[in-house]
């Protein structure tokens, strides 16, 4: 059996890494999670893929989550996202959470 030089298992792994990003973050949306200076914004996943990006505002106690969505989401996984701020409002030690989606 050949010996895999350590090259050749950096190219594997980072091909593999690559066409995982293919799969996670289409092409279309890939400038609003990637942006300038190598940021990246937080991203709503669903099903293993990129669905949405989001930010959020702490004010008076209350966390508001907004999700700008690349196409239409489920209300199974807005009831996640909704889910998954709260439990970010406990981090932050906010009174409540909110999430709106941008249209």
């Amino acid at each position: 059996m050949a010996r895999v030089t350590w090259r050749q298992a950096l190219r594997w792994r980072w091909r593999r890494q690559l066409l995982h990003r293919d799969r996670a973050v289409p092409a279309p949306v890939a400038k609003a999670v990637s942006r300038t200076s190598g940021w990246i914004s937080p991203v709503l996943v669903a099903d293993g893929a990129v669905v949405g990006t989001w930010e959020h505002r702490l004010a008076d106690g209350l966390l508001t989550v907004t999700v700008v969505p690349f196409a239409p989401i489920e209300k199974s996984v807005r009831a996640g996202a909704g889910a998954s701020a709260a439990r970010y409002a406990d981090l932050l030690g906010a009174d409540g959470a909110a999430v709106r989606f941008a249209a």
